[in-house]
């Protein structure tokens, strides 16, 4: 990761440039970076690259997402509802020119958006994670690092995210009205006391079956909010998409004039942000929200295709190994190569 911010010779050219509808990289001011997926073996554990192409460049972007479960309470303003957690880790040596203030700032402005998208705007349905009203049901958590900052790392960070999520397994699980020593610790998780209790008292208890007794059990997702982000240069009267590090810091040092846009396939809007002093019309904002709305529609696509074909080849894989091992069972056998797609 380049720790070395633009000299001002550099962002002032980024600027002229952005004036005359170039960009350093040579994309078009409304054009995406390339995506590359990387997806371990584990279900819900991915790598996204925006712009790999440009790495040597230090225009690249690479965020991980891993989706991790586990049984708990319920919260207590929901208790027919399971828990989604978000948490973003920028690498130690992110931005490390800049002052660490900046990077906290950031870090949170990241964090309290991709909360507002995947969280609030109701994308993953949690009441299918109840297990037992107002006693047991699964918490989720996404844990997101980026590890190399070049640029837009809350779009990547957001796809990593819906990605994570749609490859993400958990065990399933089985209500039992007679008590069972299959409760809360074989997933994994540790045992809530007074859930523990329940379960031993007599009452409902909760059996969490393996990967050999029962599949594994997607999430149920409502929808994907994707974040399109947008930066201007010269009063608002330059746009670029997707900008790289460089770009962001010619938008401005302190804070980048942007805009980020959290919209679904559908078009509909989940949330919206805007960064930095530059006054924006009311005919721009229009245009960037419409651009974004084709956008998020492209990298719905995107997304859902590289899942599709990681299952399909990690299905094939298991399969091969099955067919080798002797059993017709492929689903027990796992995967031991990571599956890299390119968007």
């Amino acid at each position: 990761m380049s720790s070395t911010a633009p000299s001002n010779a550099e962002t002032a050219f980024i600027r002229t440039a952005a004036a005359q509808g170039l960009r350093l990289d040579g994309r078009a001011p409304t054009a995406f970076r390339p995506l590359k997926f990387h997806f371990a073996s584990t279900p819900g554990a991915v790598e996204v690259h925006l712009g790999a192409a440009d790495a040597a460049a230090g225009n690249s972007t690479k965020v991980q997402a891993v989706v991790s479960a586990e049984l708990g309470r319920p919260a207590i303003l929901a208790p027919n509802e399971g828990v989604l957690a978000i948490a973003l880790e920028l690498a130690p040596d992110f931005s490390a020119a800049q002052a660490s203030v900046h990077r906290n700032e950031e870090e949170a402005s990241v964090s309290r958006l991709l909360e507002r998208a995947l969280r609030r705007s109701g994308a993953v349905d949690l009441e299918s994670l109840s297990v037992i009203a107002g006693e047991v049901a699964w918490h989720v958590r996404i844990d997101i690092r980026v590890l190399d900052a070049g640029g837009n790392i809350l779009d990547a960070a957001c796809v990593a995210a819906l990605a994570a999520l749609l490859h993400f397994r958990r065990p399933d699980v089985g209500v039992e009205h007679t008590p069972s020593t299959d409760f809360l610790p074989s997933a994994g998780a540790a045992a809530d006391a007074a859930t523990a209790a329940l379960a031993a008292s007599g009452g409902p208890s909760v059996r969490v079956y393996g990967p050999d007794e029962r599949p594994p059990v997607p999430l149920t997702m409502h929808h994907l909010p994707v974040c399109v982000t947008f930066a201007f240069f010269n009063d608002g009267h330059d746009v670029v998409l997707d900008p790289t590090r460089g770009e962001e810091i010619a938008a401005s040092p302190a804070t980048p004039d942007s805009m980020a846009f959290v919209l679904n396939a559908n078009g509909e809007l989940c949330a919206l942000r805007k960064d930095g002093g530059c006054a924006m019309d009311l005919k721009r904002v229009l245009q960037c929200g419409r651009l974004a709305a084709l956008k998020a529609a492209d990298l719905t696509k995107a997304i859902k295709d590289a899942v599709a074909r990681c299952e399909q080849a990690m299905l094939s894989a298991t399969k091969a190994r099955a067919a080798a091992k002797g059993t017709n069972d492929a689903s027990v056998v796992a995967v031991e190569n990571p599956v890299v797609l390119e968007e």
